[in-house]
C-alpha cells in the first residue's frame, strides 16, 4: 500500500510538472518560430524577451511576434487555469510552503507536552509533508490546462501558419537552418524508400 501511494504521488508530480513544461515549451517555440528581426538583433531586448514569465510572454505576443492575429486576452478562463497549473508547478518545484495545506490540526502546549483537542493517530502528524504533493486530480487538472493552453496559443496564430506550425511542434528533432536563421524539420514525417533496378 505505502509502495503504490508513493508511485502514485511520484505519477501526479511528474504529470504535474510536465504538463507545466510542454505548456511553456510551446509558448517558447512560438516566440522562437515568429519572433520579429528587431527583436532578434537586439540582444538585450531578445534576452529580456526571452526571460520573461510565462504570462508576460503571452501578454506582448502580438508586439514580439509577427503572424499573431491580436493581442492575448487575458482573461480567458485557459489563461486562468494555465495560472494554476504554473502556480501548483512552482510549488512542488520550488518547495514554496503554502501553511493551508501543511496544517493538520490544532494544538496546545502544556510545558513541553502537546495537547489535542481529541485522540488522532499520530501518522497524520508525521506525513505531513505529503500534503505538498499534487494529487491526482490536480495532474489531471494541470494535463487538461496544459492542453487548453496550447489550444489557446495556437488559435492566436494566424490560420495560414498553424498548420506548419504544428508540424514544427510535433517534430523531433527540430532544426535550424543558420544561413536563413529559420526553425525547420529536418526529417520529414514519412520515410520514404525508392529501389531502382539496375540496367
Amino acid at each position: 500500500y505505502i509502495k503504490l501511494t508513493q508511485k502514485q504521488a511520484s505519477l501526479n508530480l511528474l504529470l504535474v510538472m510536465e504538463s507545466a513544461y510542454m505548456a511553456e515549451a510551446y509558448l517558447n517555440l512560438i516566440l522562437a518560430v515568429f519572433m520579429r528581426n528587431e527583436v532578434k538583433l537586439s540582444q538585450s531586448i531578445y534576452i529580456e524577451t526571452l526571460m520573461r514569465k510565462w504570462r508576460s510572454k503571452i501578454e506582448r505576443l502580438h508586439l514580439d511576434c509577427s503572424s499573431i492575429k491580436s493581442p492575448a486576452n487575458l482573461g480567458d478562463s485557459r489563461v486562468r487555469d494555465a495560472k494554476a497549473m504554473f502556480d501548483l508547478r512552482n510549488k512542488v518545484a520550488h518547495s514554496y510552503p503554502d501553511t493551508k495545506d501543511l496544517k493538520l490540526g490544532t494544538m496546545w502546549f502544556h510545558q513541553s507536552y502537546p495537547i489535542l483537542p481529541k485522540a488522532v493517530s499520530f501518522e497524520s502528524f508525521t506525513i505531513a509533508l505529503n500534503n505538498q504533493l499534487p494529487s491526482v486530480d490536480d495532474a489531471i487538472f494541470c494535463m487538461k490546462a496544459a492542453d487548453q493552453l496550447i489550444a489557446f496559443l495556437t488559435e492566436l496564430i494566424e490560420d495560414r501558419f498553424v498548420e506548419g506550425f504544428k508540424m514544427l511542434a510535433e517534430a523531433n528533432p527540430l532544426g535550424f537552418n543558420e544561413s536563413k536563421k529559420i526553425y525547420g524539420v529536418p526529417f520529414g514525417q514519412k520515410v520514404i524508400f525508392a529501389f531502382f533496378g539496375a540496367n
